[in-house]
Parts: structure tokens; sequence; C-alpha cells
């Protein structure tokens, strides 16, 4: 009975079979890379802010100018992975619903 379940392919990360459509690994995977982005861009921010002396709580970056261009630039490391998960799964051309097929019947 498994055998006979066709599983096709969309443009989206979602696979379908026989109709129904189920979750696959790629939308595991873009969820994945967004939480990632979002823990480094906070990883930024907070030491841009010890390295302003906004926020204290480390002895070694609270008030060191250093820490303020290293945050900055994880910030933007954050930012780009976050960018990265927004294209993860899209296709550059967009997904036909109807093809034609791949050969012209002439009347």
């Amino acid at each position: 009975m498994l055998g006979s379940l066709k599983s096709a392919r969309d443009g989206h990360g979602c696979s379908y079979i026989d109709g129904s459509r189920t979750a696959t690994s790629l939308n595991t995977g873009r969820l994945v890379v967004l939480i990632v982005g979002v823990i480094i861009f906070l990883m930024g921010v907070v030491f841009t802010l010890q390295g302003a002396n906004v926020i204290g709580g480390s002895a070694l970056m609270s008030g060191n100018s250093e820490y303020i261009y290293i945050g900055g630039v994880v910030a933007i490391i954050g930012l780009f992975v976050l960018a990265l998960s927004f294209r993860i799964g899209r296709s550059s051309t967009p997904a036909q619903t109807n093809p034609s097929p791949p050969y012209a019947e002439i009347a």
C-alpha cells in the first residue's frame, strides 16, 4: 500500500502525498535558520549596549568601546542570516499551476 503513494513537491517546500499537504524538512530548516538569525542579532545588540555602558553585567565588556563595533558587526551578520531564512525554499520562477505539455498538437 505504501508503494502506491506518489509524492510530488511544489516550489514552496511542501510535498503532497495523494493530495494531502505535509510539512517537509525544508520548513523546519527555515525555522532553525530564522531562530539562529534572531539569536545572533540579539547577541550583537547586547554586545553593543554593553560596550556603550547602557546595560551592565560584564566587567570585561561594560564600557569597553571595542564591543560597540564587535556588537554592530555581529548584529549585521544576524540580519544577513535572517534574510537568508526568508529566501530558503523560494524558487526564482513562479510555480506553474497548469503547465503546458512538452509537445504541441496541430489540428
